[in-house]
Order: structure tokens, then C-alpha cells, then sequence
């Protein structure tokens, strides 16, 4: 009986080269983001009070902005009350249908009556939500503008 010659199995590569190229589009993508989500932020005069040390904003937070003539905004959008009802909806389905897992930050101007701030105040009771920050000026910082911080 004659065997035939043995051919050698080839060995196994991965180039990593495409990995490495994709890894790099990632962060590149999420540095970019990050930094759009800032911009979106509308220029505030926000209270002059110190605001809680070392508070950390979550990346899926729900930032409103109030401005002194009682616009709203989100994520750099302009609201009516039913608009921000949509979205806290949105964000609670998100979470699970449990609105404790929503976090919200109203930057409200300084300049701007509290009858705003009570509007907003109001649905975020009727939403049950429970919990919610005022943005300052202050010693505190968050994921947001440079010395901002935010009141418990």
C-alpha cells in the first residue's frame, strides 16, 4: 500500500488590521458625540448658588433648559409642555416604565420667573418623578460647561 505525501495544514490568521481601523472610527465617533451633546446646552444665566461637590451627570440624563422668557429646550430642541411630557415618556419607557431610573436636570435662568421652573415642576410630579436637580453656578461640577453644578 503506497500512502500519498502529507500536505501541510495551513495555519490559522486573523488580520487585525481591519479591528484596529474600526476600534479607531469608535472613538473617534464617541469623542465627537460627547462633544455635540455639549454644544446643544443653550447659553444660561443659571442661580449663583454653590452646587452639590463631585456630582456626576448620567450620559442618558434628560437636560431641560429654561430660558428667562420661559422657552423650553431638550437635547437642543424647542418644547411645549406636551413636547416635554413626550419625551420624559419616552426616557421612563426606557427605563423600564420606572420613572426612579430617569435622571433630570433643569439649567434654569437666573432671570426667569418661577412660575416656569413650577410648570416644569408640576409635570415632572404628575410623571412621577420624584427626583430632579437645579443646575447652578457654583463650586459643583458636572458633565456639562465648567463650573456648573448641581443642587440637590
Amino acid at each position: 500500500m503506497r500512502l500519498g505525501r502529507v500536505k501541510p495544514t495551513p495555519e490559522a490568521t486573523f488580520d487585525m488590521t481591519a479591528m484596529s481601523d474600526v476600534v479607531l472610527l469608535l472613538v473617534i465617533f464617541f469623542v465627537i458625540s460627547a462633544q455635540f451633546a455639549q454644544a446643544v446646552r443653550k447659553p444660561l444665566n443659571l442661580p449663583d448658588q454653590p452646587g452639590e461637590a463631585g456630582s456626576r451627570t448620567r450620559p442618558d440624563a434628560v437636560i431641560v433648559d429654561i430660558e428667562a422668557g420661559g422657552g423650553m429646550f431638550s437635547a437642543g430642541e424647542r418644547l411645549d409642555m406636551e413636547g416635554l411630557r413626550a419625551t420624559l415618556r419616552s426616557s421612563i419607557a426606557q427605563a423600564g416604565n420606572d420613572p426612579e431610573g430617569v435622571e433630570v436636570i433643569v439649567r434654569c435662568d437666573a432671570g426667569a420667573p418661577a412660575a416656569h421652573l413650577n410648570r416644569a415642576a408640576r409635570l415632572f410630579s404628575e410623571m412621577g418623578l420624584r427626583s430632579w436637580r437645579l443646575a447652578t453656578k457654583g463650586q459643583g461640577s458636572t458633565r456639562g460647561a465648567p463650573g456648573e453644578g448641581v443642587g440637590g
